[in-house]
């Protein structure tokens, strides 16, 4: 009786915080998207379109709001690098635009901004540099990434107090083996693949001396390609760029200028003077018009391209940070039911992840090609888990700096015998078959564990050889060679045939078309960013944890959304998975 009384008293007072807490929560926040909707943003048409690198680029497009949200409670998502490129092509033939000006820094952005992303946003400048008109860069204090994008402006500018850094690349991973064993967690390791490295921050307390030369080897032919473009652009030597960055490394803007890395020294004041003098005044300052708000006339035709963004670690589930096979395979599937829908491109920026959740994503895109044609474009990352969804593909297109590879398989578990048994605590039992308590956390791995997981994933490894094999037009042999775990850059995974070319979304989306036989059509774009809409989904998930994984993404990047993998998988069930993963590019700088 008691019980019942509590579960009542709990049930009515749920429903009291229902309707006295989120229920006017809910109403508070429809009533101010509807005022701030009333306002609006106001966008001078014409001038100079500004590209802000602050407001940051993601690969997932944002949905368009109902309502005009403004202030800082909803964010608005970060466009995705299609929509900037489009939008760059565009304004090349709008007679409205007259020039483009680069401000701003990714590292003041949320999403922050990846080497591919910038190659093809300068590319896309490019393009509209041809048109005749005008690219303008004003930096403050910029990355290399910031500064990689603004050398492709005509010209140069740069905050007299600013700070610049050309310091070249680096890649480094935090090594946790020496921690968990002073604190008695067991790691059980194995992988398929020499270079598969991705699970040795488990058990390793540094680099191996072999990984640390391939992945120095990748870093120089990103860093060389991206040197190659800047000299071209600036009329440097390479050696003069790759001296700068030895000796130099972060300086004043004065020495950017005496390098000849920037045209000239303007505070924002003078900035605005120099282009309202070029393009026309409004308001106070030059005649402009947001990135974000631009609305150049889109493509119409019967006929649809639909780009499916891939982006973060893949997993069964979808959440933040994550590609869930599930809401993937749902967007796949419905593609393939539209008959409108003459290609898909697969734009991918991942690290890869469950071999199972990658299996599932593939075996859609399979299916998929079948009804469309299917072109993979690879953004910063496409390795490991998400190189196996593009095997199904007709198509793969990378950028020069995109990390691809890592072809290998990997699988880790955790034990708390020894850390359980130092504070008194141990496990004991009864079984009714051998591997009944098999990788459980309770106890450390024992040698039939290890080759049963060995099996395991060399089984799943051989299968990725077959699809590569299959895929790329190769020999088995010809395939296992380059699928020894080892990641590439984008410009080499040409050369061995893993990609067919170099380009960016809108030449994935050109492809596409072609191959389709589309001479008019319409682009859409799925799944998409819609900020409110995951506020409301994912409240219930907004604690103190959430906060803790902002905190750790922010030190750790994109390893986190492993990591948190790999904590989840542990406290649900104690089962095993196995990961097609690579955490290599996961700690740039």
């Amino acid at each position: 009786m008691i019980t019942a009384f509590l579960r009542n008293f709990c049930a009515s007072l749920a429903a009291l915080a229902v309707f006295f807490v989120a229920l006017p929560l809910a109403l508070m926040f429809a009533a101010a998207a509807f005022v701030a909707s009333l306002g609006g943003d106001v966008r001078p048409s014409g001038g100079v379109l500004v590209l802000d690198l602050s407001e940051g680029v993601a690969e997932t497009s944002p949905a368009k709001p109902s309502v005009n949200i403004r202030g800082g409670f909803f964010k608005r998502p970060p466009e995705s690098s299609y929509d900037i490129c489009s939008k760059i092509s565009a304004a090349a033939s709008d007679p409205s635009i007259e020039a483009i000006l680069v401000r701003g820094s990714f590292a003041d952005s949320d999403s922050g901004g990846s080497l591919a992303q910038a190659s093809e946003m300068r590319a896309a400048l490019g393009g509209f540099s041809k048109s005749g008109k005008p690219v303008y860069a004003y930096l403050e204090n910029p990355t290399f990434a910031d500064y990689y994008l603004a050398s492709a402006a005509d010209s140069v500018f740069m905050n007299p107090f600013g700070t610049m850094e050309f310091k070249g690349l680096s890649a480094r991973s935090p090594f946790f083996g020496a921690a968990l064993r002073k604190y008695g967690i067991g790691v059980a390791l194995v992988k398929s693949g020499e270079f598969k490295s991705a699970g040795e921050i488990f058990t390793e307390e540094k680099m191996s001396a072999s990984q640390k030369s391939h992945l120095a080897g990748v870093l120089e032919s990103v860093w060389g390609g991206c040197a190659r473009q800047i000299a071209q652009s600036r009329k440097l030597p390479v050696a003069r760029l790759e001296e700068i960055a030895r000796e130099y490394a972060v300086f004043p803007a004065s020495d950017a200028e005496k390098l000849g890395l920037v045209d000239g020294l303007l505070y924002g004041g003078e900035l605005a003077d120099f282009l309202s003098q070029k393009h026309g005044k409004t308001g106070g300052s030059f005649r402009r018009a947001a990135m974000r708000g631009y609305s150049p006339k889109a493509r119409s035709g019967a006929d649809k391209i639909a780009i499916v963004s891939i982006e973060g670690a893949i997993s069964e589930t979808s959440s933040r940070g994550r590609a869930g096979a599930g809401k993937i395979s749902r967007i796949l599937r419905a593609l393939g039911d539209d008959d409108s829908v003459k290609a898909v491109v697969l734009r991918i920026d991942s690290p890869g992840g469950s071999a199972f959740a990658s299996e599932s994503i593939r075996r859609e895109v399979e299916e998929l090609s079948k009804k469309a044609k299917v072109v993979s474009s690879f953004g910063a990352t496409a390795a490991s888990g998400a190189y196996w969804i593009a095997t199904a593909s007709e198509k793969i297109f990378a950028d020069p700096a995109t990390v691809t590879g890592s072809i290998g398989v990997f699988s880790v578990a955790f034990s708390v015998e020894k850390i359980a048994a130092d504070h008194g605590v141990f496990f004991d039992g009864v079984k009714t078959a051998p591997f009944a308590d098999f990788m459980s956390a309770t106890r450390g791995a024992d040698r039939a564990d290890l080759e049963k997981l060995k099996s395991l994933c060399d089984g799943i490894y051989e299968r990725f050889v077959e699809l590569v094999s299959k895929s790329r037009g190769m020999a088995l042999e010809e395939a296992r060679k380059i699928a020894d775990g080892k990641i590439y850059n984008g410009a080499r995974a040409v050369e061995l045939g893993l990609c067919d070319a170099l380009g960016g979304v809108e030449d994935a989306v050109a492809e596409a078309a072609r191959l389709a036989g589309c001479e008019s059509y319409s682009v859409i774009r799925a799944p998409l960013r819609d900020p409110i809409g995951e506020f409301f989904s994912e409240g219930a998930e907004r604690s103190a944890s959430s906060k803790l994984s902002a905190e750790f993404n922010a030190v750790f990047g994109r390893a986190s959304a492993f990591a948190e993998e790999l904590v989840q998988n542990f406290n649900r069930r104690n089962s095993q998975k196995i990961y097609l993963l690579d955490l290599a590019n996961a700690f740039g700088e």
